[in-house]
């Protein structure tokens, strides 16, 4: 079992076998009695037809005690309800030998989504049931509940809106009672709702009753703990085979880097592995009560005890711009650039880079010149019901009408400060007021396909609105404003809305958080202190933003840029529209998020380092995840950008990397097809990017300059080695070494995946924890793990040949015994394959060296690793 996986209990145990003694045992083990058990009570039908109510009870001496619930639907891994487990309170219940009869009060902990407003529900289960007679033939004796049922559901439970009377029947069974505890185990504990961005997770490790050790973070569904480090140990918390309670005090700081203490008082019932129970929270800012909460808790018993992780790391998320000045009510643009900009953006329009930029502006506005608008237009109008970007998108025209014209038109306006390139804006506007749908039928401002759709048509009809800002009149300024700001799908679902975007109503590890999000601050920032908007909400509302951009960064990607889904949903979650909500920050709010932290920057970095340029096509192997077509898929949305894009929320320092790379790679090609500067995407805001972002005047600089050739990313337990930037013949070895999972999961085949000198295979394999990591400044690296393997990638070329991999663990290549242990070797090389050779207690290769030391591979001939600062 992933033991992370908290709140979703994917597993919520598959079989009622992974909780101990909720399952039938051999005939020498404790057999089933009515007095001492583990029973097994099911209300069939509970939350509908099929769904049943799973209530779990430890019963000792006649009394039932504790009591555990689900939802779960039995024989397979699908719930009735929603993933959580409940509290059960059963002490309202008579039971007598064989029979019980009274009331069973219920919360309802609620998970991420259900129900909507993450509040538990609250039910009273009359029950009146009996234990049947032993099954006499089987050798465990189980005895059957059966019985019946009656309640009123909340609203909430079957119907959102109105409560259920309902009634039913009673199933189940007892089990034999629980084994004792081993000597170390934890309790993992969510408390739902602790705040409104996430759950706080508590990991409390238990030696032979006593708490050693505290871990607290944040989580959410199905996801690793984020923010995870050691605190003291509680000393008020007492825990036994049926419950645990007492009180936690954890310091904390929120996302947006303000000081907080929590302080959680919670009592609970333990039912096998399983754990539920209420809590009572207050959040505190410096000393300062700043809320209270109220909610469920639930979790899992696991085996083993995790030592303290180490404190937070205290870098700030976003640091101030220097000498920046806020916008005015009504200054625009002020999304990518301000006005004291726009000389320097004139002078480079009349460059021949910024000519050519301009022209393919002008051909994806209506195909030609741009001085009109489109022709083409979706005739799909009107909600969409299905799926699909649709018929007309793959034959669309250059120049068809996309949610991102009327940013396109804008562009034109400030740079000539023509008034009909600002009409023509408006124009769009109403044609999108009107339902017209982009060339694509998912994106629309009025009834897009859902919220994933939602937020970047938001986002770019924003910038539309600054960058034709003051080409408008009065009054259709408020009304596009006005628009923004009380942003709803028209589509009559009403899911829809500006606070939910930014909110995202999906969890970060979903592409569709960051889509979301980006194109909710987009708007949030454009339309700031101008006239007629609620600017308490906006204020309020751009608070949350920040907050999801860093969940965005620390809870979907990690700090090397690797997406919980992969790479393909990583490219939407990040480019579509999130890049530029970053830069939008700088610019419009006065906040950088790429200056101290590697989690932006890498979002943007991770395809030059992970590509190989080989025949004109970017080679990126192997993709990991979900929609791998979308890596690099420079033609649509969802692959477009990596440079445009890009630029804009980078440091110089990696401008000039990422700038080196396209140069080298992608300028000559890209210029030949008419698409120059990263413009193969008809969508103007593209070419819009370009124009603005582009570091036209500053210098590239090979990327084995600036950034890392060995990296990871913490989080997801990504590892990648790269010996140089320089053509085709480059090497890289890339390995991910746990399962990553939004609702999409990125599977770690324990491979290690090696491209170099134009040959690609995988090679060996790896278990998920990583406990040793050394890495060398020329993309070498040593990894071991927690079975006792090492493994080593050497770029040195000390060995003679331009790759070496070593492993004590299984793979094919050459085997060395070295002591005790045998080491397997492969070689890729431009020249003959050396030979190792045993000398005393080192293998020799060329002028190459292996050893062993506590398990771990040493290499005689390693550089040191180069220290990375940010990006400047």
């Amino acid at each position: 079992m992933n033991r992370y996986r908290l709140v979703a209990h994917v597993l919520v145990l598959i079989a009622l076998a992974a909780v101990p003694g909720l399952t039938a045992q051999a005939a020498d083990a404790p057999r089933a009695d009515a007095d001492n058990g583990s029973w097994r009570i099911r209300a069939d039908d509970f939350f509908a037809a099929g769904k049943p109510l799973n209530i779990y009870i430890t019963r000792k001496e006649g009394k039932w005690l504790a009591a555990v619930a689900t939802s779960r639907i039995p024989g397979g891994n699908h719930y009735g309800y929603n993933v959580a487990k409940y509290v059960a309170d059963v002490s309202g219940v008579q039971v007598n030998a064989d029979t019980f009869k009274g009331p069973i009060k219920l919360k309802l902990t609620p998970d991420p989504w259900v129900p909507a407003d993450h509040k538990p529900r609250s039910v009273v289960l009359e029950v009146d049931g009996k234990l049947g007679n032993p099954n006499l033939s089987a050798k465990t004796e189980i005895r059957s509940v059966q019985g019946s049922y009656k309640a009123n559901l909340e609203a909430g439970i079957r119907d959102k809106d109105k409560e259920s009377d309902i009634n039913g029947t009673l199933g189940g069974g007892i089990d034999p009672p629980q084994a004792g505890d081993p000597d170390e185990l934890s309790y993992e504990l969510v408390f739902h709702q602790t705040d409104d961005d996430s759950n706080l997770w508590v990991k409390l490790g238990i030696k032979k009753g006593a708490i050693a050790s505290a871990n607290v973070g944040r989580v959410n569904f199905q996801q690793p703990p984020s923010h995870v480090r050691g605190i003291d140990a509680p000393k008020d918390v007492q825990v036994s085979m049926d419950s645990v309670a007492g009180k936690l005090v954890v310091p904390d700081v929120a996302l947006d880097g303000a000081a907080l203490k929590i302080e959680v008082e919670f009592k609970g019932s333990r039912v096998g592995n399983f754990l539920s129970g209420t809590y009572k929270a207050t959040l505190r800012t410096g000393g300062e009560v700043k809320d209270t909460r109220e909610n469920c808790f639930d979790g899992l018993v696991v085996s083993g005890v995790s030592p303290n992780q180490p404190g937070l790391d205290e870098r700030p998320w976003q640091v101030p711009v220097k000498d920046w000045k806020p916008p005015q009510a009504g200054e625009h643009p002020r999304l990518l650039f301000r006005k004291s900009d726009l000389p320097m953006l004139r002078e480079r329009a009349k460059t021949p880079e910024g000519k050519a930029l301009i022209e393919r502006l002008r051909r994806c506005l209506n195909g030609s010149d741009g001085e009109s608008m489109p022709t083409a237009f979706n005739p799909e109008k009107g909600p969409v019901k299905a799926d699909g970007a649709g018929d007309f998108h793959p034959k669309a025209p250059l120049g068809a009408y996309t949610f991102s014209h009327m940013a396109g038109y804008g562009m034109l306006y400030q740079l000539t400060g023509e008034k009909k390139y600002a009409d023509l804006g408006k124009q769009c506007f109403e044609k999108a007021l009107e339902g017209y749908r982009d060339r694509d039928r998912r994106y629309a401002f009025q009834g897009p396909f859902g919220s994933l759709r939602a937020g970047p048509v938001l986002g770019w009809t924003a910038l539309g609105y600054d960058l034709c800002y003051d080409g408008w009149d009065e009054e259709f300024r408020k009304k596009v404003c006005r628009a923004l700001a009380t942003y709803a799908d028209a589509d009559g679902r009403g899911k829809v809305s500006l606070s939910s975007l930014v909110h995202g109503d999906m969890p970060p590890a979903s592409n569709h958080f960051g889509m979301q999000v980006g194109g909710a601050t987009l708007a949030l920032l454009a339309i700031s202190k101008d006239p007629d908007v609620d600017q308490e909400m906006i204020e309020r509302l751009l608070a949350v933003s920040q907050k999801s951009i860093v969940r965005n960064l620390s809870e979907g990607f990690g700090d090397g840029g690797f997406f919980a889904e992969g790479d393909g949903t990583g490219s939407m979650s990040s480019h579509i529209v999130f890049l530029t909500a970053l830069q939008a920050w700088r610019v419009a709010g006065g906040k950088d998020f790429a200056a101290s932290r590697p989690n932006a920057s890498w979002t943007a970095l991770k395809w030059i380092f992970l590509t190989i340029p080989r025949e004109g096509q970017m080679e990126f192997l192997p993709k990991r995840g979900g929609y791998p077509h979308n890596v690099w898929d420079r033609g649509d949305k969802s692959g477009a950008g990596y440079f445009a894009l890009s630029f804009g929320a980078l440091g110089t320092e990696h401008q000039a990397a990422l700038l080196w790379f396209y140069n080298h790679h992608l300028k000559a090609a890209d210029a030949d097809r008419g698409t120059p500067f990263d413009t193969p995407c008809p969508y103007p805001h593209l070419a819009v990017c370009a124009f603005v972002n582009w570091p036209m005047q500053l210098k590239e600089k090979n990327p084995a300059e600036v950034l890392p050739l060995c990296y990871r990313d913490s989080k997801w337990g990504f590892y990648a080695f790269r010996n140089r930037w320089q053509d085709e013949n480059d090497a890289l070895v890339s390995v991910l070494t746990k399962n990553a999972r939004g609702y999409i999961q990125a599977r770690a085949d324990g491979a290690l995946h090696v491209t170099a000198l134009g040959k690609k295979f995988s090679w060996g394999t790896v278990k998920p924890d990583v406990t040793f990591w050394k890495p060398a400044a020329d993309g070498s690296g040593i990894m071991s793990f927690s079975d006792g393997t090492s493994l080593a990638v050497d770029f040195s070329r000390a060995s003679g040949a331009d790759l070496m991999l070593a492993t004590t663990g299984t793979a094919e290549g050459t085997k060395v015994v070295l002591g005790a242990t045998t080491v397997t070797l492969k070689f890729v090389s431009s020249v003959q394959e050396p030979k190792p050779q045993v000398k005393g207690d080192q293998i020799v290769v060329g002028d190459q060296s292996i050893t062993l030391k506590d398990g771990n591979i040493v290499l005689g001939k390693m550089a040191e690793p180069r220290k990375e600062g940010p990006s400047k």
